[in-house]
């Protein structure tokens, strides 16, 4: 995105080849279409349909939105990168605060959709009688408003740690997105939210999934109401057509 560190020196650019330029442009692009779209259309879909606004699908529908965030504020502004002179960033300061604001909350929200998704799963799975009641379509809402909430929280320092910085580079004039943070306290900044937004929601995920993937692995091990009784039925009918059986057979 072309965000560097305020005082920090830049180098020369080289002149790419054109094959380096037309894989470093078009992946970009070819990513950003095919994310938005896919995105966009799962929003439509669930938003559409009432069927399909379940507890689960809200954590979809947040995670979709999240991703459109991400995909606009950080893959899009890259993708004329190549044909620019080094570090150059020709959107201006108010796109420099803004995509940097929401490059982290995209992110971050993204990880806390899916954690919250693995959650409201776990509890569907392993605890069926307990989800009737606790995993509700208002719930899941509220949850992913909270989570929002909490997200732009975090994330608004950046709105104040973003400049355009000009610079001259080999007599031309070049603008820098740049943090106003030291890279120290970047480096604390960083690691704190790498463990709290990633650490953590992949140990608790892999965690939950292990006991799912455990139950579900378990032999005669139903995972709703509606699965014991549908078993012990089938078991009963079984035991009648084996009786009938031996006494046509005797």
């Amino acid at each position: 995105m072309g965000v560097t560190y305020e005082n920090d020196t830049l180098d020369t650019k080289p002149i790419p080849s054109l094959e380096y330029t037309i894989v470093a442009v078009g992946l970009p692009l070819l990513i950003f279409i095919i994310g938005l779209a896919g995105n966009i259309l799962v929003i439509v879909v669930i938003v559409r349909r009432r069927s399909l606004q379940t507890p689960t699908n809200c954590y979809l529908l947040s995670l979709c939105f999240a991703d459109c965030i991400l995909l606009l504020s950080s893959n899009l502004p890259t993708i004329p990168e190549p044909l620019l002179p080094a570090e150059d960033w020709p959107y201006g300061s108010f796109m420099c605060t803004l995509c940097v604001f929401l490059g982290y909350l995209g992110a971050n929200v993204s990880s806390l959709s899916i954690g919250a998704f693995t959650v409201e799963r776990y509890i569907g799975i392993c605890h069926s009688l307990k989800a009737q009641t606790i995993c509700t379509v208002s719930r899941a809402r509220r949850i992913i408003l909270a989570l929002w909430t909490i997200a732009v929280l975090y994330c608004s320092p950046w709105l104040a740690l973003a400049k355009v910085v000009p610079t001259y580079r080999n007599n031309t004039l070049v603008y820098s997105c740049t943090y106003t943070l030291k890279r120290y306290y970047y480096g604390i900044y960083y690691v704190f939210d790498f463990l709290v937004f990633y650490v953590v929601p992949l140990g608790l995920s892999s965690v939950l999934y292990f006991f799912m993937i455990r139950l579900l692995l378990k032999d005669g091990a139903p995972r709703t109401h509606e699965d014991r009784f549908l078993r012990h039925r089938s078991r009963g009918v079984v035991a009648r057509m084996q009786v009938r059986l031996l006494i046509l057979i005797s």
